[in-house]
């Protein structure tokens, strides 16, 4: 295919495929939306379906071309009961205490568009040519809805100017991340309230405007000051088919609007919706910041958080709403009777787990404030007073109460556990059937414990990549009693059906059929009584057509079945057709057929199962087993659609992806027709900087870079090559802000028990993934987590490969890296006489760097060179195999982790006294670890080691035989052994410190002093780059 750059055209087809780049991967991990199988439909025939696109649109103007958009759904908005205030008050958690009466409920639903991708596209496109332009004329405090740009590589933070950095075209993502931007949305008013409150009283308002989208007038978006505001005059004057794009597309909006019999508003559910929502509220913010002068300033969308000092004279929450109204902030709205406005003060006790605290809380009573035409409504506001008398503890309280739950990201999924930490929280949440007061309103119960719900969900998921489901089910049905003693109250499940998908794609991918169609059973009978309650409403205040929420639930359900439901299920053939014939699928559709779909949704990024996660384990495992490997062996060759973009464009970015499809065909022995180039460029889960080391560990640091830049759209700098060292060892260095010029570090060494039953069965090649044994190392991570080490280590064969790869993941997020023994990698040495088994002994470290611009792990391999005699022998006797080293991971190297020099051996490659020799001077800490019986005669090579290395020696053997240790060369012998453990019934870890600065200070004298350490041994050479002086000058 050749692609045309025609002068004429307002867009190129790269523009085209860039916005279906970013259409791919907004819509499919927006989990609202019903997307996945047509991005699956219009990508198997993607070049077509560009090109016709194309020509409809390349002179700008949409009108008239077939491009209307008239389908949406009614989505649930809330749930309002009418009982009677003075009814005694009953909570039951039984669907059968539930049966409501219809006409005292109110149903509130809210209209999202239904697009084609087409629309979507277009969505982009405008985004892309006049959506980034208006963006950048926001201030950082604006935090919603902020379109992704160039990241300065300096920074790690969301908090940067982004009016200042180019919208990142190349980036599959339109928009920052919602959970960062939203927690730092609210952090940032917690850090000005306690900033402010050292000096005034503090006056906190929260404001919400009511059916934000639906009350957004289109025709201002093509008025003369809309266009002067955001700069957008000059470039239509300069290209006037641009000006006919962006009043075209508005007229598209228009047309949506007369389908759903609506005279404004902007459709939600579409890109271009939010920026354009952004804009409306330019004015305020400008106002807001110009008149008014808060402390603090921050808007998520339409939702509003002021902090101001109180000047003296706001002593009522009438005082506040009349000083915002004389600072032209808001308005009285005209339509409402003016001598009906009445204003109440209140007092509130807000509540913690341990102390009652009471604060003045101020709530405008009136019927609505407005702003322009937008209505802020009564029920949303809310101000609140801290007296600069008052101590902090509300604040500390709010706090806390997200924090608790928040902070269960950073762990490894403890929900099968007994002693669960989250469940014991979520239950908790539940059990109490009072609400959370919060004067900042957005975090109150509601938020909490949807937090709560969504943790449950998500490390139920987590749990699952690290053992099979069938090993904790009565676990999972604990966890769904939870879930549904709080889902199926009605109020309940309106109001949280965006989980109701995710928990049924739990159901369906663990393979907890039963419960699947029972889960949809009750759903169903929840859906029938919905459909008996009359009074309703929408947000653009029209009739509500029951029928289009009714099917956005069968529709979305159909698509997660289809997502989730892989070639490896094991839902039983009886309650796999309930489950087809609840969900409406058409009667012939069969089980191999639905499986073949899923198959053709992962190879293409839009499965349940992510292809980057599925490749990545593959290549590290090398499990023929695994779902990567069993979809590959059953799937036929497909007519693909993938891109000629590669020589007609000549894009860096592109030709970096291909090379990288190449290397993974090599790597997976596959053809083109199942590894597509497609899925690599369209991506919808991203690889990331880990997973690429696993692939291609081989890859220099210039090459790494700008793979890492092709595949997720960051335009980090290459950083200087790595010099050349004066060892013989290779340096390779690992570049971490935080270790450069560090003076310590903390190592965590465990005390971990690694059974015989274990190591057998890997031999055997039938690894035990199992409640039990996660639960261990479960313990360890967390504790570290808790601890906060720089390092974390394990012993020789301690864990399957993959869990080592997923812990990693979740101690990043902690800083923390992570080196380890690993159970056998299985593979088979082709001869020429015979294909022999063997098994590589490994081990993996996973370190902290941070040279892209954001932290991430760098993996690296290294492999025993010679297994120990008795290793040896019961190989061969249990499974006739050898072990031996794979030739890209044999190489002994020293590593430079920020300013640490380190290397590592496993076992018995400690005896190797040319091992040793070769780390003389050259480092300031080994790393050994073992599966070690014979402690005695390593106790006194451990502690030689020590002396004739000059170094740090980190011991983590086996607790079964013990002497887990931290030794130094220090000159007194008492305090040589910095941590040594031994024995236990429980595995446990502990944490010592490693002097660096202390050690290479004594080593960088010419002649040792006689202080702190035994003087260094005859011959040693320190490496240059180690020294804290140059003593030669």
């Amino acid at each position: 295919m050749e692609i045309k750059m025609e002068d004429e055209s307002l867009f190129t087809k790269k523009d085209l495929y860039i916005a279906y780049k970013k259409v791919k991967f907004e819509l499919f991990n927006d989990k609202n939306t019903i997307a996945t199988l047509k991005l699956y439909e219009y990508e198997k025939n993607l070049n077509n379906n560009i090109d016709s696109l194309f020509e409809k649109i390349k002179d700008g103007n949409l009108l008239g071309k077939d491009l209307e958009c008239k389908g949406f759904f009614e989505i649930p908005k809330s749930f309002d009961s009418n009982s009677n205030k003075y009814e005694i008050h009953f909570f039951s958690s039984s669907l059968k205490h539930h049966d409501f009466k219809p006409e005292s409920i109110t149903l509130k639903f809210r209209k999202v568009i239904d697009a084609d991708i087409d629309f979507h596209i277009i969505s982009a496109l405008w985004i892309l040519k006049i959506g980034q332009f208006i963006d950048e004329k926001f201030d950082a405090n604006i935090y919603g809805s902020r379109l992704t740009r160039i990241k300065p590589v300096d920074t790690s933070s969301c908090e940067y100017d982004l009016s200042s950095q180019k919208y990142n075209e190349e980036s599959p993502k339109i928009f920052e991340s919602y959970h960062h931007k939203y927690q730092a949305w609210r952090n940032n008013s917690f850090k000005a309230i306690r900033e402010l409150h050292k000096t005034s009283s503090v006056v906190a308002v929260t404001m919400d405007i009511t059916s934000f989208y639906h009350s957004i007038e289109l025709n201002g978006f093509k008025e003369v000051k809309f266009y002067e505001k955001f700069s957008l005059d000059i470039k239509f004057k300069e290209n006037p088919k641009l000006k006919q794009f962006h009043e075209s597309f508005i007229g598209l909006l228009a047309l949506w609007n007369n389908a759903i019999e609506s005279e404004n508003g902007l459709p939600i559910g579409l890109s271009a919706s939010s920026v354009l929502a952004n804009a409306v509220m330019k004015d305020f913010d400008t106002e807001v910041t110009k008149n008014l002068a808060p402390t603090y300033y921050g808007r998520y969308v339409d939702d509003i958080l002021l902090v101001f000092p109180d000047n003296g004279n706001l002593n009522s929450g009438k005082e506040i709403i009349e000083y915002f109204i004389n600072k032209d902030i808001v308005t009285r709205n005209d339509n409402k009777i003016l001598n009906k406005l009445k204003w109440t003060d209140k007092v509130v006790k807000l509540t913690t787990k341990d102390y009652q605290y009471q604060h003045e809380f101020r709530k405008f009573n009136s019927k609505e404030l407005k702003y322009k035409n937008l209505i802020l409504k009564e029920s949303k506001q809310k101000i609140f007073y801290l007296d600069k008398n008052a101590d902090l503890s509300i604040i500390d309280g709010i706090e806390a109460e997200i924090n608790s739950i928040s902070s269960e990201w950073r762990f490894l999924p403890d929900i099968a556990d007994e002693n669960s930490s989250l469940l014991q929280k979520v239950v908790g949440f539940y059990a109490d059937g009072k609400e959370f007061n919060d004067a900042l309103r957005k975090i109150d119960a509601t938020t909490i414990k949807r937090l709560g719900l969504s943790l449950l969900v998500s490390h139920s998921h987590s749990l699952n990549q690290y053992i099979s489901p069938k090993n904790w089910i009565d676990q999972r049905l604990k966890i769904y009693d939870l879930i549904e003693n709080h889902i199926f109250i009605p109020k309940n499940l309106f109001e949280n059906y965006t989980f109701l998908p995710r928990i049924f794609a739990l159901m369906i991918h663990s393979g907890d059929g039963e419960r699947a169609y029972c889960f949809l059973q009750k759903i169903d009978d929840l859906m029938k009584k919905f459909k008996d309650i009359k009074q309703t409403e929408s947000s653009n205040k029209k009739d509500v057509i029951f029928e289009k929420f009714g099917s956005y639930y069968l529709k979305k359900f159909q698509e997660v079945f289809f997502e989730t439901y892989n070639i490896q299920n094991t839902i039983s053939g009886k309650y796999f057709n309930k489950i087809k014939e609840l969900l409406d699928f058409d009667i012939e559709i069969s089980k191999e057929k639905i499986e073949e779909k899923n198959s053709h949704l992962i190879m293409s990024d839009l499965g349940f199962d992510s292809y980057s996660k599925l490749i990545t384990e593959y290549i590290l495992t090398k499990n023929d087993k695994s779902l990567f490997k069993t979809i590959l062996d059953k799937q036929e060759d497909v007519n693909c659609d993938d891109l000629d973009l590669i020589d007609t464009l000549n894009e860096d970015y592109l030709k970096n992806i291909s090379d990288f499809h190449k290397q993974l065909l090599e790597e997976t022995k596959q053809n083109d027709k199942h590894l597509r180039l497609n899925t690599l460029i369209f991506s919808t889960r991203l690889f990331t900087p880990l997973d690429i080391s696993i692939v291609l560990p081989d890859l220099d640091s210039e090459k790494f870079i700008n793979l890492v830049n092709s595949l997720r759209g960051t335009r980090s700098e290459v950083s200087d090559k790595n010099k050349k060292y004066e060892c013989k060892l290779s340096v390779v260095e690992v570049r971490n802000k935080k270790l450069t010029h560090c003076k310590s570090v903390d190592v965590a060494i465990t005390n971990f028990e690694v059974k015989d039953e274990y190591w057998k069965k890997s031999v055997r090649e039938q690894p035990i993934k199992n409640l039990d044994r996660f639960i261990t190392i479960q313990h360890m991570v967390n504790e570290a987590v808790r601890k906060k080490p720089n390092y974390l280590i394990f012993p020789e064969l301690s864990m399957p490969q993959e869990w080592a790869w997923f812990i990693s993941q979740k101690l990043l997020a902690n800083n923390i890296s992570l080196i380890t023994g690993v159970e056998y990698i299985h593979t088979v040495e082709k001869t020429s006489e015979l294909n022999q088994k063997i098994v590589h002994n490994s081990i993996m470290m996973f370190l902290i760097s941070d040279n892209i611009g954001f932290n991430y792990m760098k993996y690296f391999r290294q492999d025993k060179l010679v297994g120990a005699y008795l290793e040896s022998i019961e190989l061969k006797n249990i499974a006739n195999i050898d072990l031996k080293p794979d030739d890209k991971h044999k190489e002994k190297k020293i590593y430079k982790h920020g300013d640490f020099y380190f290397s590592s051996l496993i076992c018995n490659e400690l005896t190797d006294i040319e091992n040793r020799f070769d780390l003389r001077g050259n480092i300031d800490c080994l790393f050994a670890i073992e599966w070690n019986r014979d402690i005695k005669s390593f106790n006194a090579l451990v502690e030689s080691s020590s002396l004739d290395i000059h170094s740090y020696i980190v011991q983590v053997n086996n607790r079964n035989y013990g002497d887990s240790r931290i030794r130094a060369p220090y000159k007194d012998d008492w305090d040589r052994d910095v941590v040594q453990v031994r024995g236990g019934k429980h595995d446990y870890l502990i944490v010592g410190e490693i002097n660096i600065e202390k050690l290479r200070e004594f080593q960088s004298h010419n002649i040792s002093p006689n202080k702190d350490f035994k003087p260094v041994p005859t011959g040693f050479k320190m490496l240059k780059e180690r020294k804290k002086w140059d003593n030669n000058q």
